[in-house]
């Protein structure tokens, strides 16, 4: 290529390579809110969910009693582990 096609070539292949990266992080950017409010969602669903599991273990247990079955082998939930 004579006559600075390669410098064309080049500087197109920049530019191309620039917008894509400038595209992918704009979209990246603004995924980061909606991740933020998934991850938010998970947790309320697990410590729901946790304090559901608590209630049934106590409800099988007091049932077990008042029928006068073994509920020894009813296990108790384990806590919740807060991230640091």
């Amino acid at each position: 290529m004579a006559n600075g096609g390669w410098q064309k070539a080049t500087m197109a292949l920049a530019t191309l390579l620039s917008g894509i990266a400038l595209g992918w992080t704009t979209a990246i950017s603004g995924d980061v809110e909606d991740v933020g409010d998934r991850q938010t969602v998970t947790e309320e669903n697990m410590r729901t969910t946790h304090y559901e599991m608590q209630v049934q273990r106590k409800l099988m247990k007091r049932i077990a009693d008042a029928v006068g079955a073994d509920a020894d082998d009813i296990p108790d939930v384990r806590p919740l582990r807060e991230a640091r």
